[in-house]
């Protein structure tokens, strides 16, 4: 993910060779995924596609996601 973007734009990005930023902290943990090579990004999330997953149940998401339509 490019976590230069906001947080409701997030994208992935298409590359093979990466490393992992894992922060652990007595109450926490959180993580990145760093390309090691220059790779396009693969989208990001629009205004549009985030406003219609808010609109969804957890149910209706969890199958949105599911089918990778």
């Amino acid at each position: 993910m490019d976590l230069a973007r906001p947080a409701d734009e997030v994208n992935g990005m298409d590359a093979g060779r990466s490393f992992h930023l894992v922060h652990v902290w007595h109450d926490t943990i959180t993580h990145a995924v760093v390309p090691v090579v220059d790779a396009e990004a693969s989208g990001y999330f629009t205004p549009e596609w985030t406003a219609r997953m808010a609109a969804l149940s957890p149910d209706e998401r969890l199958e949105a996601f599911s089918r990778k339509r």
